[in-house]
């Protein structure tokens, strides 16, 4: 599948290694800013799947860099959860952020090239505001698209699925050793504050 120069390419790939990959890409980046960084996963998810992994990173780093870009204090929070259907698994993606948030109103200005919200408050900020128009764009040429949930002065999530045939459905078992069930819950009743009742069905998930 091609768009302009773009194109997506599934091959078989470690669901563990992409997200411990991508973890340590902007791990970094986040703790030179004094943030917290979590990334959890569901332990019952496939190892195996097919889908363009190097797709998949480029979605999250973008959303992740912007995160960062954007957050003075707090933390972020990457969640991935799935269902199976017969031999396909429906990704779910969720990126938490404790940043400024975004007003309403400018939601749907994010995809536009070049824009750039709220300029008072972020005018000491890099970039060009391509990352978001990119992300869209690849998104939708794997049949998806980003879902944004913000409040303005408290954070935002951004939150996209992806269908991926599963090879080895062998589970994935603790993204990292260090983290335990306490600590993930503890993080997720932070969230629970903050994205509102929707959350409550995710923590049940993994709760299980």
């Amino acid at each position: 599948m091609e768009s302009g120069k773009m194109e997506i390419r599934p091959v078989e790939y470690s669901l563990k290694h992409l997200l411990r990959d991508t973890y340590h890409l902007i791990a970094d980046k986040a703790e030179g800013k004094g943030l917290v960084l979590n990334m959890y996963a569901e332990n019952k998810l496939p190892s195996v799947l097919i889908g363009d992994d190097v797709r998949i990173r480029q979605i999250l780093m973008n959303l992740l860099t912007n995160a960062v870009k954007y957050t003075e204090s707090g933390q972020i929070e990457v969640v991935v959860t799935g269902k199976r259907y017969e031999d396909e698994l429906l990704l779910h993606f969720e990126v938490h952020d404790s940043g400024m948030g975004i007003k309403e109103a400018d939601i749907q200005r994010l995809f536009l090239k070049f824009e750039r919200l709220d300029e008072i408050k972020n005018r000491r900020i890099e970039g060009t505001g391509l990352g978001l128009t990119i992300t869209q764009q690849l998104l939708e040429m794997m049949g998806s698209k980003l879902n944004v949930h913000s409040v303005y002065g408290v954070g935002s999530v951004f939150s996209f699925d992806l269908r991926q045939t599963i090879v080895d459905d062998r589970r994935i078992g603790n993204l990292f050793r260090h983290c335990g069930w306490k600590k993930q819950r503890g993080c997720w009743l932070k969230w629970l504050r903050l994205a509102g009742g929707m959350t409550v069905k995710k923590i049940l998930l993994f709760g299980k």
